[in-house]
């Protein structure tokens, strides 16, 4: 996890450079007077602009999020150890299945807001101290994420060839192998 992350931090650097620093800037130059959104020929275009600009900043961050996640999958599910080509492992997974994955998120993420909803309706309807849903909050993002890890490793691991195959039992439930989660 922490060898994924330290390369995933020049990912977001650079995306965050990309959309807030110099190349926005020029893209903004292009498209406004002075590449400023107040100067812009309505109030309507200037507004629009940064809203799709922080729109896709957001889409950018949570893609790198993606591929983070797909990257430990192919760590996990191959028993690897070079963080570095599962990041193109990830980014390789992800252009060839990408709704599947965004399905995968998406169930998660909307069960993570399920739980912060639950959490602080929880707090409000029986007057919880606010101290309760500072410990709760937290646990169950925990708890939800590593859901996601395993979900998306039990993905990976049925869509690739990494000489891991899924089984069925006499029953003919289907078992996946042994992985070091």
């Amino acid at each position: 996890f922490l060898r994924t992350w330290l390369l995933g931090l020049p990912l977001f650097a650079l995306v965050t450079w990309i959309y807030w620093s110099t190349p926005a800037d020029w893209v903004f130059e292009r498209l406004m007077p002075e590449g400023d959104a107040s100067l812009a020929a309505s109030e309507r275009t200037g507004r629009w602009l940064e809203t799709m600009r922080s729109v896709l900043y957001i889409i950018s961050l949570w893609k790198i999020e993606i591929i983070l996640d797909l990257a430990r999958a192919s760590l996990v599910v191959g028993q690897r150890t070079s963080a570095f080509l599962a990041m193109f492992r990830g980014i390789g997974f992800f252009t060839r299945t990408p709704f599947h994955v965004f399905g995968i998120l998406l169930m998660s993420f909307g069960l993570e807001l399920l739980w912060v909803g639950c959490m602080e309706a929880l707090r409000t309807t029986l007057d919880w101290p606010i101290w309760t849903l500072l410990l709760l909050l937290p646990l169950g993002r925990h708890v939800l994420r590593g859901a996601r890890y395993i979900a998306l490793a039990r993905y990976y691991a049925a869509r690739t060839s990494d000489d891991v195959s899924v089984t069925e039992d006499e029953d003919g439930a289907q078992e996946m192998p042994e992985m070091a989660f």
